[in-house]
């Protein structure tokens, strides 16, 4: 009875699935409508791709590529090299429509793009979607609902590439302004209006219309080529202006008035303003007391008038009393502490963390002759914190030399850890040459550079070097130029003055031909003493 149960789950289990594979065939495929461009004017190219997509199980797939012809014009077509299906179609005999057909003898499971196709703009605002008409998977079964369902919402518009430019809508007058609006001229939208000023009057000359007399002004007028006119007053003829008269007296919050007649006419020559006088306001009195969040209010009332002013009385802010800790922190947390108004509002601030109090550090991982180790302490909370142990470097035993260093080269010796085992070398710096005295091979002269030579005594490298040439000595007899006198005569050397010029050169190069000599007999002197030793 068990092994029948069993027999019947497993069937129930695999016809389930097959329901379920059926079902997923081809109810997820989406068609995907995309433009190269987001926006394009009349005359532009673009191109549209259909991508599918989806988890999916078809043989056959047919689908129209649907756009308004009376806004793009289909340029040309393509499928995609080694596409999703082996045999397609794209027919494109239908203007509004490009018809694609696919199909395959076994079950196509993975998408991409199908097709493309490239159209010229003709009006903007187009749109370009998919209607799928079939949608068979391998068992025959047509998915196109599922399928055009999932595809509707995939479309795409291609919006206007605006080209704007100013146009004048409304023509400016002499007194009225005119407009001009940011027009596209390939779709008509506008962005953007501007007033353009009026282009104001153009008056003609003065012309008198009213006389002025000594009691009244006289007006002449001009006027504009659009009929508008302009008027200005003519001064009254001399008059006489007698004293101010008050006209209307100033109240507290009204300006009174005082004119000026003719003392001649009895006509109004000017008039002026009283300033107001103000109010006379009393003493402020409290009217709403403030409390610590509103304010309160206090009046004053004019004397004169009796009018009122009232003002704000600032709120008193809250008085506050000590902060209680009511949230205790911890070692990563902040606590709050608070504090209260008498008036019950309530005001909280964050206390710090108290931070990590650690133990000593104890090593968890030792050192070696090459590794760090790691030591870590810990907090009463239970965190941890590591750091470093320095490696112990190597232990070393007597060091053997495997290349003895020269003058010129390192040498090199090796030696064995004692603690890991470990074998390692280290270099021997360079000896650097060890030179004996410098010996003169070649003596200078006054015409040629002599030469100096030291060899090392350990590898027999000899370092040269020129020896100045001796500076040479000229005995030039100085002469006198006399200057004549008025009479052209040439003075007469005093006979009892001797000549001292010539006996100082003398003695000059005397000595220094005799310590030259002694400087040579020296040289030679300290090279034989050398090659004796």
């Amino acid at each position: 009875m068990k092994k029948v149960s069993c027999i019947i789950l497993s069937l129930l289990i695999v016809f389930s699935m097959c329901i379920t594979s059926a079902f997923a065939a081809a109810s997820d495929a989406t068609l995907t409508v995309t433009s190269d461009v987001a926006s394009a004017k009349v005359g532009d190219e673009i191109t549209i791709t259909v991508d599918l997509s989806g988890e999916f199980s078809l043989g056959t797939l047919t689908f129209n590529i649907v756009y308004d012809a009376e806004k793009l014009d289909y340029v040309a077509g393509s499928l995609t090299a080694n596409g999703v299906f082996p045999n397609e179609q794209l027919n494109d005999k239908t203007a509004g429509s490009l018809l694609y057909t696919a199909f395959t003898g076994s079950a196509v499971t993975s998408g991409g793009t199908v097709a493309t196709a490239k159209f010229k703009v003709l009006e903007t605002g187009a749109t370009v979607g998919v209607e799928v008409t079939e949608a068979y998977d391998t068992d025959d079964v047509d998915w196109a609902t599922e399928v055009n369902n999932n595809s509707s919402a995939n479309g795409v518009t291609i919006a206007c590439a605006h080209i704007m430019s100013w146009v004048v809508t409304k023509e400016p007058t002499c007194d009225e302004a005119g407009t001009r609006t940011h027009i596209c001229s390939e779709c008509g939208y506008d962005d953007d209006t501007d007033p353009i000023p009026p282009k104001g009057h153009s008056f003609g000359a003065w012309a008198v219309t009213t006389p002025a007399t000594c009691s009244s002004y006289g007006v002449e007028t001009r006027e504009c080529s659009c009929g508008a006119t302009e008027t200005r007053e003519i001064p009254m003829k001399a008059c006489t202006p007698g004293a101010w008269e008050v006209v209307t007296p100033a109240t507290c919050t009204e300006d009174g008035e005082e004119v000026q007649k003719c003392t001649e006419c009895g006509g109004i020559l000017s008039s002026r303003d009283i300033p107001a006088t103000g109010h006379a306001y009393g003493e402020w009195v409290v009217t709403t007391a403030p409390t610590c969040t509103d304010a309160g209010e206090k009046e004053a009332v004019c004397g004169v008038c009796g009018a009122t002013e009232t003002r704000d009385v600032p709120a008193t802010g809250h008085t506050y009393g000590e902060w209680v800790v009511t949230t205790a922190p911890t070692c990563t947390d902040a606590g709050v502490e608070t504090r209260e108004c008498a008036c019950g509002a309530t005001e909280t601030r964050d206390v710090p963390a108290t931070g990590h109090t650690y133990g000593d550090w104890v090593v968890t991982t030792a050192p070696t002759c090459t590794d760090a180790g790691v030591e870590t302490r810990e907090c009463a909370c239970g965190a941890t914190e590591t750091r470093d142990v320095p490696a112990t470097g190597h232990t070393a035993g007597e060091y053997t030399v495997t290349k003895e260093a020269t003058c010129t080269e390192a040498g090199e010796k090796e030696a064995v850890c004692g603690a890991c085992g470990e074998a390692f070398t280290e270099v021997i710096p360079a000896l650097g040459h060890s030179f004996g005295d410098w010996v003169v091979t070649k003596e200078a002269t006054t015409d040629a550079e002599g030469e100096k030579e030291r060899v090392c005594s350990a590898c027999g490298e000899k370092e040269i070097e020129a020896i100045a040439k001796l500076p040479a000595v000229e005995n030039d007899k100085e002469t006198e130029d006399t200057d004549k006198d008025d009479t052209n005569k040439e003075d007469v050397k005093n006979p009892e003055i001797p000549d001292t010029n010539s006996e100082v050169a003398v003695s000059a190069y005397t000595m220094f031909m005799f310590i030259t000599l002694a400087c040579a007999a020296a040289s030679v002197i300290l090279v034989r003493r050398r090659r004796c030793k």
